[in-house]
């Protein structure tokens, strides 16, 4: 039963107003002043207030006020009764606040109809708040859902099953796009197909009206699909149509259909919701495309972890776990190439820790890029020395030549890096390198628990040493055996080098002879 206060200081008409509207069945308060009248509208909050202008001790205009200042009450029909007519006291009245604004002597009915209209417009204006109080409910629930859930089936059921309560849609489906055929995988299905129910898991051509709302950058509304011949709805006794795509701005994840007997089914604001929803059904689907490819990494990276230990070589690693390397081991012809920063150990105790490792940090990958560019692989790092194999996971024809290149390009680049950042702290660095050809064993080394992939022999050993000599020779910057010069056969006439002749090695027996690379004679 709506309630009403209503607010009067002549007692007979308001004695008068009571009964009347207690035989229309509403419940009534009444007051004799504006004080009063407050008080009571502050205590009861009734559905609606009737109240004149002219009372004691406080005006019509200061019992509005009062109702519109307070949060509980602001929203209260408020009706003006009163025996001020004239044209300024009317327009007052509405300007502070009024919705309607009746006056004296007024009529019964005229009165009972402008209370109903005020509260059916009340209701029908609490119903909508209410509506979108619930639907904002269901955002922020959905939201909330995104933030842990990773199995977007629960927002799509959701999201699907409020969408349906909303519009009454008789028919609907919701499916997602195969990303490597153009199919559409049915994932929600409701409504009355008859003999035809379609299946979770059936998949649907895009063309027709899916395909259409699968490319579409905004939702597709048909009000009469009579009146649209070439739309033909996916059930033949709908008449109108809502469908909305889901998508991110990189790719199409899929669609969502709803169908009604009904014409003119759909509102405006069933468009603005449901593809609100979409939008957050498009971001859980996305979630969880994610997390399954992060899954798939983490898992491919744990078998490899756990078969073959910590790989500096992600390629080597890869053909370890596919079998294309014998972890018993090969005997191979490759090129080593060793690496190291010349007076490091004295550069180390001048500056900082942090400031060592930072240029390490910029050193480091002018080497990694020479091995990758020119096809060789980083097998190991030891501080300041790296050590580069050319021809070994994978035979390399050439490989002295391409060890070469690559120890080019380290010099080239590094004297760019003394130049720009280097030069910037008042000290430049240099290296010396070690490259030697011949046979080595080629083979995965290690325990259970940690393994690697590495070569070892006695070819290793002599790039090593050749690359000590650089402190007898710091003049050249590069050394490379006289396997290695042999090795590059044609190619000899492409570098400039300068024959240091043969000298005794730490571990050989016999003399080995060495060539300083000065530079690179012509264009290879």
């Amino acid at each position: 039963m709506p309630t009403i206060l209503v607010i009067e200081d002549e007692s007979s008409i308001r004695l008068d107003i009571e009964q009347f509207l207690q035989f229309e069945d509403f419940e009534v308060f009444t007051a004799e002043n504006g004080k009063r009248g407050l008080e009571l509208a502050l205590q009861h909050i009734p559905d609606l207030i009737v109240c004149d202008i002219m009372m004691p001790q406080l005006d019509g205009y200061g019992v509005l006020d009062g109702v519109r200042q307070n949060h509980t009450t602001q929203n209260i029909p408020f009706i003006f009764l009163t025996a001020k007519g004239d044209h300024d006291s009317q327009r007052k009245g509405m300007g502070t606040g009024a919705d309607d604004y009746l006056i004296k002597p007024f009529n019964f009915t005229e009165l009972l109809s402008t209370i109903k209209a005020r509260l059916q417009r009340q209701q029908t204006l609490l119903a909508d708040v209410a509506r979108q109080m619930d639907e904002l409910s269901l955002l922020r629930r959905i939201d909330k859902e995104l933030s842990f859930r990773l199995n977007p089936d629960w927002i799509i059921e959701l999201m699907m099953d409020w969408a349906l309560r909303r519009t009454g849609a008789h028919i609907a489906i919701m499916g997602t796009i195969d990303q490597d055929e153009p199919f559409l995988e049915l994932r929600y299905i409701y409504g009355d197909w008859q003999d035809k129910t379609p299946k979770k898991g059936d998949r649907w051509a895009l063309e027709g009206i899916i395909g259409s709302v699968a490319r579409s950058e905004k939702p597709v509304h048909i009000d009469d699909i009579e009146q649209t011949p070439d739309v033909k709805p996916i059930h033949p006794e709908m008449h109108s149509l809502l469908g909305v795509p889901l998508a991110t701005s990189e790719r199409r994840l899929g669609v969502i259909l709803l169908e009604s007997r009904k014409i003119q089914a759909f509102k405006d604001e069933d468009v603005a919701f449901l593809q609100q929803g979409a939008n957050r059904a498009a971001m859980a689907l996305e979630q969880s495309y994610l997390f399954q490819v992060l899954i798939q990494q983490y898992q491919q990276e744990q078998d490899l972890r756990a078969t073959f230990g910590r790989f500096v070589s992600q390629e080597v690693a890869e053909k370890i776990r596919t079998g294309e390397i014998n972890s018993a081991g090969v005997n191979t012809v490759v090129s080593v190439l060793f690496c190291d920063i010349r007076g490091f150990t004295a550069l180390s105790e001048s500056l900082a820790p942090q400031e060592v490792l930072e240029i390490l940090n910029e050193f480091l990958p002018l080497v990694v890029d020479a091995a990758r560019e020119h096809s060789g692989m980083v097998n190991k790092f030891g501080g300041d020395s790296t050590l580069l194999i050319f021809g070994a996971p994978t035979p390399l024809e050439e490989n002295g030549y391409h060890a070469l290149r690559a120890a080019l390009q380290i010099r080239t680049r590094l004297e760019d890096l003394n130049k720009t950042k280097f030069g910037k702290r008042d000290f430049s660095i240099k290296v010396g390198i070690g490259i030697n050809t011949g046979e080595v064993v080629a083979g995965v080394v290690g325990t259970k628990d940690r393994q690697e992939y590495t070569v070892i022999g006695d070819s290793v050993n002599l790039s090593a040493r050749i690359q000590a000599l650089n402190k007898d020779y710091p003049h050249y910057d590069i050394l490379i055996s006289d396997h290695t010069y042999t090795a590059l056969a044609q190619r000899k006439s492409a570098f400039e080098f300068v024959d240091l002749g043969s000298m005794s090695i730490r571990g050989k027996t016999q003399a080995v002879k060495v060539w300083g690379v000065v530079d690179v004679a012509k264009p290879v």
